[in-house]
This record gives C-alpha cells, structure tokens and sequence, in this order.
C-alpha cells in the first residue's frame, strides 16, 4: 500500500457535478426555502446528505440516482448522519431537536440474478426514536451488523437502540449521562469509546456497562477532541484508542483507558507540509480576510486502513501516527462542517452546496483497499481440505434397522410455548419501564425531480368550471334547471317566455343568473331584461322545471313542475355535499 501511494498522488481529482445537477435548490409549496446540506456519511456505492429541512438524499454514486428520505419531523435541521451497510443499508440521522430517525433500505438484488430466483421488492421502513435526546444529536456509531445504535447529544446523554429485525420493533433506552456535550463516539467488539468536550471514556459491556476514564489527568480546557478505537486484528487486545488532545496532540491507550504514548504533532505542523492539491480552493484575498485561529485537532476518523483523518474549522490533516508523520493537509477551505472517510476516499463538506473528494485515485477506477484485498487474496495458499463424505445405504438396510417406538410413535401433546419479552442486557438498575418500544413506518423512497410550479388563477378558473360540468351533467343528471319566478305555475305555451338558470357556482350561497329568452318577437322588453338573483341557503322556491323531463302535448312541450323542499334532516350525499339540505321530492 505505500508502494501505491507513492505512486500516486492525494488531490481532488474532478467535482461531483453529478451529484449537485440533481441536488434540489429549493423545497415546494408557498413557504419555499433553501435546501442546505448540514452533514455527509459515506459508502461504497451510496453518499448519504442531510439538510436543514429535514430530508436526507441518498445518492447511489454508480448510477447516479438520487432519491430523497423524508424524516417525521421535517421542521428541523438534521445535525448527524451515520449510515452501515449490512444485510440492508442502515441510516440514521438525528436532528436539531433531538429526534433520532432510523431508514432501513433493502438491498436491490444484483442484476446478474435470474428474475426467477430474485426476491420480492421490500419496502422502506423508518424507526422514530422520541423523548430520550432533549437536546441537540452530535454523535452517532453504529454496530457492525447494524442491530445496535448509539447516540448523543449536546447535554452530554448517550441513548442505546437497538433493532429487532425479525420483529420489527426498535427499543431505546440511556445508558449513561456525561453532563458535557459528546463530540464523538466509536464502537467495536463491545467496547464504546465516548468522547466529549471534558474527557474521554471507554465502556465495556458484560453484564452491565463498566466506564474508565482514559488517561488520569482531565483536561485544562473544554475543546471538541473526538476518539477513535483501531481494530488491528481480530481478538479484543488487538484494539488500540486514539484519542485527541489540546496542543496537537495524541494519547494511544489500551482498553483499561492506560495511556501507553503520547504523539506531538506541533513541531512536525509548524514545518512545511504537503498540501492537498484542490480544483477551486479560496482564494488568497478571502483566506487573508479569515480571522486566525490556533491550530487543533478535532474530530478523528480512519482512513486507509492505517491512517487518520482529523481537522479543525478550517484545516484537514492526514496523519500517520506508526511513523508519527504528517502526510498532507488540506488548507485552502473556506469552512467545513463535516468530513466522511469510506476506505481510501475522503469526502469534504465545505459550505452549504460544496463537497469535496479527495483520495488517491480517480472516482471509477479501482481503490487501494480492493487491490490489496485482490493481493491478499492471491498470495493467501488454499488449505488442504478433507471431503465430506457420506454413508449411503439402501432402503432394505434402513428398513431392517431396530429402532425405539418412542422415536417411531410420539405422544401427541399440546407444545408449550415460551413467550419470551425482549429484554435488554444493561445496567442491573434501569427499570424495564425507562425501554422506549418504537415500531416502523412503510415508506418508500422518492426520486428527486422537477418541483412543480405553482397554478395561476386561470388555471384554477378553468379547472373549476370542468368540475362544474361534471357535477351538472354526471353526477346531477340535469342538462338545463328552469325556475318559475311566480308563485302558481301557468300553463306553458309557445308564446309565453322560458326562464332558464345558469348555475354557476355551488356553494352555500348560491348565485343564480337566469338568461331570459323568447321565442316570440312580438314580446315586452321588459321580458327581454336578463334577471340576476342571489339566493341564500334559506331561500323559498316553490316550484322548479325541468326541461329534459318535460312532456309532448299536442305537439308542444310541456313542462312537468316538481317542487323543492327544504331537508330538516340534513341527510348528506356522497356525491356533492354542497346540495345535502336539498331534495328532489
């Protein structure tokens, strides 16, 4: 692996324009606002952003689809986003509010995969942890397998939940309770390493959760110095703590929170470093502008199998605490406000609509941990093996075999069954009542696209009179609706003049315009004079015509008088319920 990275050099290799074309500027409806990426975690094929509306976009990196989980309580910016991949793809975020969201996406089976033997399509569930977090969600570790989540918050309260898969139920309780905002948290072979802003403490569970305090001198000022816990091999001593402190330094300890070295990085930092070569670094006149800050370390995170990735506000160093070097930094950065490391890639989260990718290696072609696995894999000999082997026999020989009737013949009876709560191994104090029982919510996810643009009022004007069509001619069954104005219904003829109405609108109150025509031209122009009425809900109408239900006599068309009464029940109509005090009698 040195040998490569010798080879080739750490820089940005190309902007993620792929990514940020379909990244949404702005959210939909009245109230629009700015999307703004808060925090960043990241996988082999997927890059996972939260926001401050509280969506998270799941990017998948080879297909350049991007598609959006909307968390419950949207309102609120998310601060922290963890993601694993394990059976299924397992991401949770946590929010300003300190309200913990948990997605569990299914894996999409490979395409290679015959239809057939493909499993059916699952869908999203999503986990809601509430009422633990009373503040901000700083830190976030999950377990390998994805069963076991640790969060904390900015009032320094460490909360464990754990997933049942089987029965679809995730159950939270708080293990521990600091009383200073946590910066970090790490977790491997049953050890939690927390870190906050006043000390750093491993934990280990057995029976119950054991705390040591790594190293004995407390620190002489509150700073945010994240941990991490290495894994060099397999057994729990092959573990080693890296653990930030004030003045660049660095305490390696065991699992006892013994303190076996300290690593000083000032002298090496004040020399001149590598930098990391950049696309659209700040420019000198802005970095001039910048107010000076003494350097730090912060938040630390593992990178090349043997590296680590640590930084500042505005500085991003790249360590290597074996030789006790410093490899590169990455000091033309405007502000960041979040890093993620996956192997051998380094992502950066500049500003709000700004990240960045540096590694050794151009996105596509294939990454340092994949060759040296392939090396690893050819150099490894194959191991002699013996072959399983079988006792067959024939059925006469089964057949003539001797065996107990007890085997042969068993007593039916009724199985007893165990209902067995879930239960969880913490604390010997911690009530089963203080356990906060969540079960998932289906969803699925939603591609990212065009926002849809706001209707105008003619728009809405010609939509409304279609609905009105359709309730007149479909659902009312009435082509044409005449009112007599008069109290006693005359005897229709072809002389006398036709009142027609023209509903044109449906509501509480409704507006009724009745266009008066003749078909005699030798009638009064007062009978020519369009009328406009407007009827209250209590409006008294003795009589109404129909017209498509009138009746030939004697060759002219008579109209047949059907009467309107008020309904004193009320009765509503599935149909419209704009006409339910009406009825046709």
């Amino acid at each position: 692996m040195a040998e490569y990275q010798n080879a080739k050099i750490l820089r940005e290799w190309a902007p993620l324009t792929n990514l940020f074309e379909k990244l949404p500027t702005k959210t939909g409806g009245i109230f629009s606002q700015d999307i703004k990426l808060t925090c960043v975690d990241a996988l082999s094929d997927f890059l996972v952003l939260g926001t401050n509306v509280g969506i998270i976009f799941w990017f998948n990196r080879k297909r350049n689809d991007l598609q959006r989980l909307r968390c419950e309580n949207s309102s609120s910016p998310i601060t922290y986003i963890k993601a694993v991949s394990t059976v299924d793809y397992m991401v949770a975020s946590g929010n300003k509010v300190g309200v913990i969201t948990i997605f569990q996406i299914p894996k999409s089976p490979p395409d290679t995969l015959p239809d057939d033997l493909k499993p059916k399509p699952k869908q999203v569930e999503r986990y809601t942890v509430l009422d633990l977090h009373k503040s901000p969600i700083t830190a976030l570790e999950w377990s390998k397998n994805g069963m076991k989540l640790f969060s904390g918050d900015k009032k320094g309260s460490i909360v464990l939940t754990e997933i049942d898969f089987y029965m679809h139920v995730c159950k939270s309780i708080e293990i521990l309770n600091e009383s200073y905002e946590v910066v970090q948290l790490s977790y491997r072979q049953q050890h939690l390493l927390v870190s906050t802003t006043f000390r750093s403490i491993i934990c280990h569970h057995s029976d119950k959760w054991k705390v040591c305090q790594v190293g004995k001198k407390d620190r002489k000022v509150l700073g945010k110095f994240g941990g991490v816990i290495h894994q060099q091999g397999f057994k729990p001593s092959d573990l080693t703590l890296y653990c930030m402190r004030p003045g660049l330094r660095i305490w390696i300890s065991n699992l006892e929170g013994e303190v076996q070295k300290t690593l000083l990085f000032k002298d090496l930092l004040c020399k001149d470093c590598t930098q990391v070569p950049l696309l659209n670094p700040i420019s000198k006149v802005l970095q001039q502008l910048k107010p000076q800050k003494e350097a730090s370390f912060g938040g630390v995170q593992e990178f090349c199998d043997n590296l680590l990735v640590t930084y500042s506000s505005d500085v991003v160093y790249i360590l290597d605490p074996a030789s006790m070097t410093v490899l590169a930094t990455v000091n033309n950065l405007r502000s960041i406000l979040d890093i993620a490391t996956y192997k051998d890639e380094l992502f950066v989260l500049e500003e709000e609509r700004s990240l960045l990718r540096i590694s050794y290696f151009a996105e596509g072609d294939v990454s340092v941990s994949e060759k040296t696995d392939i090396e690893i894999a050819l150099d490894v000999p194959v191991a002699n093996a013996e072959e399983a082997k079988e006792d067959y026999k024939s059925f006469d020989e089964i057949s003539n075999q001797e065996f107990d009737d007890s085997i042969l013949f068993s007593k039916k009876g009724k199985r007893k069954v165990n209902h067995k709560k879930p239960s969880l191994e913490l604390k010997a104090e911690i009530r089963p009542e203080d356990v906060n029982f969540t079960k998932p919510t289906l969803m699925t996810l939603s591609i990212v696209g065009d926002l849809p643009e706001m209707k105008s009022p003619e728009t809405f004007e010609r939509e409304l009179k279609e609905k009105e069509k359709i309730l007149l001619t479909d659902v009312l069954k009435i082509d044409k609706l005449n009112i007599c104005l008069n109290q006693e219904v005359p005897t229709q003829s072809a002389e006398n003049k036709e009142s027609r109405v023209a509903v044109h609108n449906l509501s509480n109150n409704l507006d009724l315009s009745s266009e008066t025509t003749t078909k005699n031209k030798a009638n009064k122009a007062e009978s020519q004079k369009t009328h406009v009425l407007t009827l209250p809900n209590d409006w008294n109408v003795n009589n109404v015509q129909l017209s498509n239900s009138a009746e030939m006599n004697g060759g002219r068309s008579v109209s047949k008088s059907i009467p309107i009464v008020r309904n004193e029940r009320r009765r509503s109509s599935n149909n419209d319920s704009s006409l339910s005090d009406w009825e046709i009698v």
